[in-house]
């Protein structure tokens, strides 16, 4: 089968092309990070009781949706244990985590929602690229798209209108013959006062096209066999945000080699400001 891309490998690339290199070119996994053990466990028990409503017409009781991201996480855990720095969370508060969450989407996120599908897949077909795009809808309801996110700080006012991903799944609608009129991105936000944070927004053509030039700017870059490293100074390039760091001479800072660039050749001249 051809290959494909989603939005979480265009995000890799863009953030940082040598991480992107290891896992996709080189397919070294590394273990996944606390937070998205604890945000597949939210998801499992949020999916689990959507589910329960689109096929029965209401949603499981809330000791359900809690056994539910508790045995998620437990067992995502188990799995492939995570990378895990000082200022992560420990299995039980991981779990603990989960479980609150869960009850918060249970309790005033989940009423609102009338499903029509769940975790659909899909498989963007684009003849004369080199990769197909791949992607999974969290939630559809009729004429709304939404999207689950989990999260420890207070999303951007424009989060929904700027991702990426929302953009993705309306252009999937879009070329399936039911265009969506909104598309939601729902926060989980533990922060000392939980909350939900749902914020709508549309998309156009324009919208579309945007995207699928950074899809094309992303085949050019894999086509070239150079993959930039993230800066020095970016919140990705560090033990907790990259399962590639200690194996990164990049991120653990060890020797590089260069080609034409040597340190030891560079010369100085003083350089005038233009204007």
């Amino acid at each position: 089968m051809k290959p494909h891309m989603s939005i979480s490998s265009l995000q890799m690339l863009q953030k940082c092309g040598v991480q992107f290199e290891f896992r996709y070119v080189r397919g070294i996994k590394s273990p996944p990070g606390v937070a998205l053990v604890i945000g597949k466990g939210v998801h499992a028990a949020a999916e689990g009781n959507l589910r329960n409503k689109l096929e029965w017409g209401e949603l499981l009781p809330v000791d359900a949706v809690r056994d539910t991201a508790r045995d998620a996480t437990a067992k995502l855990w188990s799995k492939d244990e995570p990378v895990r720095t000082e200022e992560d969370p420990d299995q039980g508060e991981a779990i603990d985590a989960a479980v609150g969450l869960s009850t918060m989407h249970h309790l005033h996120l989940a009423p609102k929602i009338e499903p029509v599908a769940l975790e659909r897949g899909f498989r963007l077909e684009m003849p004369g690229a080199p990769f197909d795009i791949v992607g999974y809808v969290d939630v559809e309801e009729e004429g709304r798209i939404r999207d689950l996110k989990t999260t420890t700080k207070a999303p951007q006012e424009n989060a929904a209108r700027i991702s990426d991903q929302l953009t993705l799944y309306h252009l999937n609608a879009t070329v399936r013959g039911e265009p969506a009129k909104t598309v939601a991105l729902d926060h989980l936000v533990k922060t000392k006062a939980p909350k939900v944070v749902t914020q709508e927004s549309t998309r156009s053509a324009v919208d579309h096209t945007r995207l699928m030039a950074r899809f094309e700017a992303a085949a050019r870059a894999i086509a070239s066999g150079s993959f930039v490293p993230a800066a020095a100074d970016s919140w990705a390039c560090s033990p907790r945000f990259c399962g590639y760091w200690d194996r990164c001479a990049w991120g653990s800072r060890k020797q590089v080699s260069v080609g034409l660039i040597d340190p030891s050749r560079l010369t100085s001249r003083v350089e005038r400001r233009p204007g």
